[in-house]
């Protein structure tokens, strides 16, 4: 059998990391001084109520595919591809001897402008995120970088976007019934566990980078080797988990209390979890947690119980039933139990209406919700598609070859939500002011992990639904206008 070295047969071209027919739009777009795309999700995280997007991935797309230049070889490499991808003996179209001139005149680098929000930032839905605008005769290639481009934005966005919506449920159970000294709690109460659900490696990195803007508990270290990369010199990381059985070794021990007496020996110090489902939770619960109770207790540490099967809803009460009659608890403040010692993290399965639903019997049975937490794993980091948040790239502005002004946008009439947003930061209320991340090779703004971080923190609490400052009602208005004077 051949050896195949794959890290080299997947170096892709760069100038084939594209779609085909972006490739060819250079051949198809009309002669134009200037045009303009922009980038925006259509709709709330699955037309949810709550409006608010989590803007992520801008510095990551720059460092990514914009920091090298590109080369002849580059080119090279490009033309080889497309030689053979037409249909029969046709070559596949390719601006070569754009990117040609882009090597020699532009020392490689994209001669492309591309302001956007800066990372962390909070919008409402169907604000322009990004614009990437080409002058010249470069303008053609406007679009060319829309799918690696696009892919971050819509993928990083959402899952921070979704992670940061989960925080505002587990927020809103504790202050209703956590005493505020113990919100610190909040950061760990939705674990990733996503890794081993995602398609490939970058897919988690990026992905579990995105949920660590709102939580620190993750168990994919690849996002967290990602998010150490970005945090300034000395800053304490952000990344944290705790040991943890899974089925394979409680049922490698002759019992489950065997395998359970061994972690509290190990780590009854410190915080640790048991999976209580390899043959009978309920016996685990009343039969096996009254035997390592007080052996933890005495240690100081912390017993963390994982149902992994079931009905979700039912198996975390009956646990903080248990745990509670095994370690014991006391009444806080706000007039519900806090169990010491122990508590419940549930992650079979779970999406946010999930947690909504458990923390509501959870405190409706008389419990704090810094007793439970949650592990999510292919729904935080896989369960997603630009269909989420219906995230695209249009086109929306072009100064003609005649120097003429002209909007653009996308009116079907079959599906108006689809209707795109003319003169993004031309005639765009609010989006003047939109600041320049990259300009030709030159990088305004490569911001780290903490102050991204602060950002959504400080945006998401004072966001009054009013976006980047953007009137709506003055944006379609005027997309109004334009759909009406476009020729039909």
């Amino acid at each position: 059998m051949k050896s195949i070295n794959w890290n080299q047969q997947f170096n892709i071209p760069r100038l084939v990391k594209t779609d085909s027919y972006k490739a060819g739009h250079f051949t198809m777009y009309p002669d134009s001084e200037e045009m303009t795309a922009y980038i925006e999700a259509r709709k709330p995280f699955r037309d949810g109520e709550d409006p608010r997007i989590v803007h992520f991935g801008i510095n990551y797309f720059i460092d990514k595919y914009l920091s090298t230049p590109i080369t002849h070889d580059d080119i090279d490499e490009a033309l080889e591809f497309y030689k053979t991808h037409g249909v029969g003996s046709t070559e596949y179209p390719f601006p070569e001897q754009l990117f040609r001139d882009i090597v020699n005149e532009e020392n490689g680098h994209w001669p492309v402008v591309i302001r956007s929000l800066p990372d962390g930032s909070v919008v409402r839905a169907r604000t322009p995120q990004v614009l990437i605008t080409a002058k010249g005769k470069y303008a053609k290639l406007v679009t060319f970088l829309e799918t690696s481009l696009l892919s971050c934005i819509w993928y990083m966005s959402t899952v921070a976007t979704h992670s940061r919506l989960a925080r505002q449920v587990i927020e809103d159970a504790f202050d209703k019934s956590t005493d505020e000294d113990a919100y610190w709690k909040i950061s760990s109460r939705l674990h990733d566990f996503g890794y081993r659900g995602c398609t490939g490696e970058e897919q988690a990195m990026i992905g579990g980078a995105a949920h660590l803007l709102s939580f620190d508990g993750t168990d994919t270290m690849a996002a967290a080797w990602l998010t150490r990369q970005l945090l300034p010199k000395g800053e304490v990381n952000f990344d944290s988990s705790i040991p943890a059985t899974e089925h394979s070794v409680m049922t490698s021990w002759d019992t489950e209390l065997e395998a359970t007496l061994n972690m509290a020996d190990k780590y009854g110090h410190t915080v640790f979890a048991t999976v209580a489902d390899s043959y009978d939770y309920n016996n685990f619960l009343w039969n096996i947690v009254p035997e390592i109770a007080p052996i933890v207790k005495e240690k100081g540490g912390f017993h963390v119980v994982r149902p992994d099967s079931g009905n979700p809803v039912t198996c975390v009460i009956d646990g903080l039933i248990a745990l509670d009659h095994a370690y014991g608890s006391f009444e806080n403040s706000k007039g519900y139990r806090v169990i010491n010692n122990a508590g419940i993290i549930q992650g079979d399965g779970i999406g946010l209406d999930d947690i909504k639903t458990i923390l509501e019997a959870v405190l409706k049975a008389g419990y704090s919700a810094e007793c439970v937490a949650f592990g999510m794993g292919a729904g935080l980091l896989q369960k997603l598609n630009r269909d989420t948040c219906s995230y695209a790239m249009k086109l929306c502005y072009r100064v003609t070859g005649d120097w003429l002004e002209r909007p653009i946008m996308k009116a079907p009439s079959t599906d108006m939500t689809k209707a795109s947003w003319p003169s993004v930061g031309q005639e765009f209320p609010g989006l003047e002011s939109l600041p320049v991340i990259y300009s030709s090779g030159k990088v305004s703004s490569s911001e780290d992990f903490v102050t991204i971080r602060s950002r959504l923190d400080r945006e998401w609490k004072d966001f009054q639904d009013k976006g980047h400052e953007v009137h709506f009602n003055e944006l379609i208005t005027y997309q109004q206008k334009v759909y009406h004077t476009m020729e039909k």
